[in-house]
């Protein structure tokens, strides 16, 4: 399963360097909005993508080879420009979608899929907030869709890259209780686990066998801290021997981490990585991507 969604990432941005020929000679509102100000070519090229695109032709927006392949060549030029271009980018594309309420629906729930789906290679709560703000002010969204929305960017707004964790007490072995927040290491990966999940004991696997992981442990440079958020302590505690002496096993025995919304978890294992002074650095990133990251860093 891993190397299948590694080889459906790779495919996907294969595919995101080129643009669909299948366009109209409509021009959507508001579809060029920000090019002019755009500072480089990618910003320019992300805000005129779907100039001519006809939302008003829903089998042409419905098709998976052209409107949906569309959008996914879209998500994939995302992080070839600020995070505030691609946000401005992605609303744009929306408000111009809004022609037709057909299309405007079906992009909503493709935007679902591919962003916030756990199983999704694409996924990035980073890319589907600014979905989400948009459908909360949208005076075409629903009262109940709204609160329903607003309650998901709550969830999804909160450990974003680039500010703090949301602190939280644990307990290890021992009993004694400790903070999220401590610890001196340049790199916390912080690891939320099921001890009931098979994928959890592949990757965690993975991870214990990772010769970069382990030498940056030793050299003081990684901690690993694996959290249970279940606040069920047996199975918790006959999981243990599977957790590396080298890391930190902690278990949320209040079960606040799920219960109070502070992490939002969809499936395990999710992992953050954070720096020394507890920044998000990068969130629900795949192991694979984690670990490269702190490879290159330490290379650096």
């Amino acid at each position: 399963m891993k190397n299948l969604l590694l080889l459906v990432s790779f495919i996907v941005l294969t595919t995101a360097c080129h643009n669909s020929a299948h366009t109209t000679e409509q021009k959507s509102p508001d579809s060029t909005k920000g090019s002019q100000s755009a500072g480089n070519v990618a910003e320019a090229e992300l805000f005129n993508y779907w100039n001519g695109f006809d939302f008003n032709d829903t089998a042409l927006v419905s098709s998976p080879q052209i409107g949906e392949q569309k959008l996914v060549n879209f998500i994939g030029m995302l992080s070839s420009v600020s995070d505030s271009a691609a946000a401005e980018a992605i609303q744009s594309m929306l408000k111009a979608a809004e022609v037709n309420e057909t299309s405007w629906q079906y992009y909503i729930k493709r935007y679902a899929h591919y962003l916030y789906d756990p199983n999704s290679p694409m996924r990035s709560e980073l890319y589907y907030e600014p979905v989400l703000a948009y459908l909360v002010k949208s005076p075409k969204t629903s009262d109940v869709d709204r609160i329903r929305y607003q309650t998901l960017l709550k969830l999804v707004a909160r450990n974003q890259p680039g500010t703090t964790a949301t602190d939280f007490s644990y307990i290890k072995s021992d009993g004694r209780e400790h903070k999220l927040s401590e610890g001196a290491a340049n790199y916390k990966m912080l690891l939320f686990y099921d001890p009931t999940c098979s994928h959890c004991a592949e990757v965690l696997t993975d991870l214990a066998n990772s010769s970069d992981a382990n030498s940056m442990i030793d050299q003081g440079k990684l901690e690993i801290l694996a959290i249970c958020p279940i606040a069920d302590r047996k199975p918790w505690k006959d999981y243990q021997s599977k957790i590396p002496e080298k890391w930190i096993n902690g278990l949320d025995a209040k079960g606040e981490v799920i219960s109070k919304g502070w992490y939002n978890i969809q499936a395990y294992p999710t992992i953050f990585l954070l720096d020394k002074a507890n920044k998000v650095v990068l969130k629900d990133a795949p192991l694979d991507v984690t670990l490269r990251y702190l490879l290159a860093k330490a290379k650096s």
